[in-house]
């Protein structure tokens, strides 16, 4: 009785075994087409797709008797831009460091009073937009001009560094 109750055990046993190996390759070809079915994911992807007059870069760096050109947007998207720099000198006793797109001033940092104006002062924003192919920006100052970073000969340099990145979904397939 013994035997055969073992006997039956190890019947059952492989029964189980195969009927598992069985359903495994019918859930792993059961994903494999629903995963097949899916359409390919989106990820985000950092591209360089802008141009400064005069330059093409992502990264833009700028010191003493420098100017910010316009930059001009070469293609649709949604852009984050990341400015910072560190202030060493006296600019006027309020200075408004301004994002111009299309004549209009969108964003500005403020600094003053005029006691602070000499004062070593890091300073950084950044802006997410949406913009079109052919607008154009620049960063302005309160009278609504062209950042100059250095207003006279007799002070100390300005640095200044712009960040500019389109994030552009793109297709992959991860299978």
């Amino acid at each position: 009785m013994r035997k055969y109750l073992v006997l039956l055990w190890a019947v059952m046993l492989v029964g189980g075994l195969e009927a598992k190996k069985h359903s495994c390759d019918f859930e792993k070809s059961r994903s494999a087409e629903v995963f097949s079915s899916l359409p390919q994911r989106l990820l985000p992807r950092e591209a360089v797709l802008l141009e400064r007059v005069g330059a093409r870069s992502l990264d833009v760096d700028l010191s003493l008797a420098s100017t910010l050109g316009m930059i001009v947007i070469r293609r649709s998207g949604t852009y984050k831009i990341v400015w910072h720099g560190q202030k060493r000198t006296s600019f006027h006793p309020t200075w408004t460091l301004g994002f111009s797109l299309d004549g209009e001033v969108v964003l500005g940092n403020i600094y003053g009073p005029s006691e602070f104006c000499n004062a070593s002062q890091p300073f950084d924003g950044s802006l997410v937009l949406s913009l079109n192919a052919g607008q154009a920006f620049r960063f302005v100052n309160a009278s609504d001009h062209p950042v100059e970073l250095i207003p006279d000969s007799s002070s100390p340099p300005v640095s200044f560094a712009l960040s500019i990145t389109l994030f552009e979904p793109i297709y992959f397939d991860s299978r």
